[in-house]
C-alpha cells in the first residue's frame, strides 16, 4: 500500500505499569521510544520540534541496554539517515552528558491533523521535511540561532539525571528558578538553553562545593611538615 495510514500513540503509554518491563527493549522498541517519547512534538526549551536531547547512560537505563550497545545504535541510526546529530558548537557529549538528535522526516511520522494548530506549524513540518534531505547530505543539522529564555522552559527527566550525577550539592529547583530570573532579567540569548543551563549548574556545583571546603577546613600541618611537641624538663620548657 502507498499509504497505510496512521494511529495516535500517547506519550504516557511508556509510564504504564502494564508495560513497564526489565527486559531489555528491542531495536523496534527503542526506536519507536526516540520518535514517540523522546522527540519534542513542538519547539521548547530551544530544542526544535523532532528534535530530541539525552544521554547514552540515560537511554541505556531506559532501554535496559549496556552503553555499548546504545552507542552502536545511534550510529546505525544516524548511518541509514534515521537520526542525524544537532550541531552544537564547542560541547562534547559523553556517557553523562546529553547530546542532541533530530528525527528525520519526523513530520510524516507525526503529522497534525488540527487545522487551527497546523497553522501555527505548517513552516516546522515542511522544515522537518526538508530536513531529510540535509540528513542525507551532511548527516547533521546546523545549530539554532541564539534567542532568549523560552517562557515555557521545563526541566526534563533527562535534564534531572544529569543533575543528580553533576551538581548534587544543589537544589535544583531553586537553582533553576535564579537563573531563569538571571537572563530574563539581563535578557540574555544563547543558541543552546538547555547547555546554558548545565552550565550555570557545574559553576553552582564548583562553588557550592568551595563553599562547603571553607566551612570545615581540614587540620592544616606546620609549613615545615614538622609536627613540634612541647615537654616540661626539670621544671622548664623544652622543644
Amino acid at each position: 500500500m502507498a499509504d497505510r495510514g496512521y494511529v495516535l500513540l500517547w506519550r504516557k503509554f511508556w509510564d504504564s505499569d502494564l508495560f513497564k518491563s526489565s527486559k531489555p527493549f528491542s531495536e523496534r522498541e527503542a526506536w519507536l521510544y526516540l520518535f514517540s517519547n523522546l522527540a519534542n512534538g513542538i519547539d521548547r526549551n530551544g530544542v526544535g520540534r523532532g528534535e530530541f536531547e539525552a544521554s547514552v547512560r540515560y537511554l541505556g537505563r531506559a532501554w535496559c541496554w549496556p552503553t555499548t550497545k546504545v552507542y552502536r545504535f545511534l550510529a546505525k541510526l544516524q548511518r541509514e539517515n534515521m537520526i542525524a546529530k544537532v550541531e552544537r558548537g564547542s560541547e562534547r557529549g559523553s556517557e553523562h552528558q546529553p547530546e542532541r538528535f533530530s528525527v528525520c522526516n519526523y513530520g510524516t511520522y507525526q503529522k497534525v491533523w488540527n487545522a487551527d494548530r497546523n497553522a501555527d506549524r505548517n513552516a516546522d513540518r515542511n522544515k522537518s521535511n526538508e530536513g531529510v534531505n540535509e540528513c542525507k547530505k551532511k548527516g547533521k543539522y546546523k545549530a539554532s540561532p541564539a534567542t532568549t529564555l523560552p517562557t515555557e522552559f521545563q526541566i526534563t527527566e533527562s535534564m534531572l539525571e544529569w543533575a543528580k550525577e553533576n551538581a548534587p550539592l544543589l537544589d535544583i529547583q531553586a537553582e533553576t528558578k535564579h537563573w531563569q530570573d538571571h537572563h530574563t532579567a539581563k535578557g540574555s540569548t544563547f543558541k543552546d538553553w538547555p547547555a546554558a543551563w548545565r552550565l550555570w549548574m557545574r559553576n553552582g556545583q564548583k562553588w557550592a562545593a568551595e563553599k562547603r571546603a571553607k566551612a570545615n577546613p581540614s587540620h592544616q600541618p606546620a609549613e615545615s611538615g614538622v609536627i613540634f611537641e612541647t615537654r616540661t624538663v626539670h621544671g622548664k620548657p623544652r622543644s
